[in-house]
């Protein structure tokens, strides 16, 4: 059986916001990285073949290479890419394939009504390559009760100011889970790391399994579980010329994003109460829970497309 490192403790009690940041930053020194052991559950999907398997790259800060496909045919199922100027996701559509695009600035102002509600190039951070503007911080270091540390950060983008909550190993100093809220005040987009490793060389933690949820106002939620095998850190494999260029064999309609959002059918949003102290008081219709009963993170058997606990953004949980 093979012996990885675990992540070593940095913190002793609670850190500064300085200290914090300078903690997650380590995965700066990160400019490149590979796995050709992965694996992508589509969760609750209703392909006849789900579970797929997977080369990763990526290239910060916005070249990222995702494909996955049955054994015998990889790259013919999924297919998330980016570069320095679009991104991309094509998937079967029947016999066919869909291929949804846009230019990375003009998909800026346009993502709060698209069925994609985040730039894909997020699923690098997904992977724990997190990076945090001390500019961006908002309020202090929360010391939680379930072992992390809550940090808060705006996300300035053209279609607003998104809000960005950050749950951090309160030793290790990396990051386990993050929320993305809309300039509305909606959850638009999580991610929760399990089973993390450190790399010595590198001096970060990675994650090696990742759920990623991303809860659009214009489609149907899409869960993602990938399963990182092991990494290569700082190169490429190979000099493959296409790596992160657009899929040039779709077969099927092309969508680009950045023309969607004006035909999308308005979003209802309905604030749910809150105790005195910010929480989301328990009941009947609400699953989520307060502070002080949060749940530990760990992977469920299932996709929900309502995590059993998200922080609350300014008082208020949208549902």
């Amino acid at each position: 059986m093979t012996e990885f490192n675990q992540p070593p403790a940095i913190f002793n009690g609670t850190p500064s916001v300085d200290e914090l940041i300078a903690a997650v930053n380590r995965t700066d020194g990160v400019q490149k990285m590979q796995s050709t052991s992965t694996t992508i559950e589509m969760l609750d999907s209703s392909l006849p073949i789900s579970r797929l398997s997977a080369n990763l790259a990526l290239e910060r800060p916005r070249r990222l290479r995702l494909r996955a496909g049955i054994s015998f045919a990889l790259g013919s199922g999924l297919d998330v890419g980016s570069n320095d100027d679009i991104f991309w996701m094509r998937y079967p559509d029947g016999m066919q394939h869909t291929l949804l695009y846009a230019r990375h600035e003009e998909f800026q102002h346009h993502m709060l009504g698209s069925p994609l509600p985040v730039d894909p190039t997020w699923i690098i951070e997904a992977l724990g390559l997190v990076h945090v503007d001390r500019a961006s911080v908002q309020g202090e270091v929360i010391a939680r009760g379930d072992g992390k540390l809550e940090l808060r950060t705006l996300v300035p983008t053209a279609s607003g100011a998104y809000s960005r909550i950050l749950l951090i190993d309160a030793q290790g100093g990396f990051v386990r889970d993050q929320y993305l809220y809309s300039p509305d005040g909606r959850l638009v987009a999580s991610a929760s790391g399990a089973e993390h490793r450190f790399y010595p060389d590198a001096s970060i933690v990675l994650p090696h399994s990742i759920r990623v949820q991303l809860q659009p106002i214009s489609a149907p939620p899409i869960g993602l579980q990938i399963e990182i095998g092991s990494y290569v850190v700082n190169q490429l494999l190979g000099s493959d010329p296409n790596m992160f260029n657009l899929p040039a064999d779709s077969n099927g309609q092309e969508i680009d994003l950045s023309r969607l959002s004006g035909t999308l059918p308005p979003a209802e949003i309905r604030p749910m109460p809150t105790n005195a102290d910010g929480s989301a008081p328990l009941g009947e219709n609400n699953p989520v829970q307060p502070r002080s009963e949060v749940s530990q993170g760990m992977p469920t058997g299932s996709y929900v497309p309502t995590a059993t606990y998200v922080p609350l953004y300014r008082g208020t949980q949208l549902r």
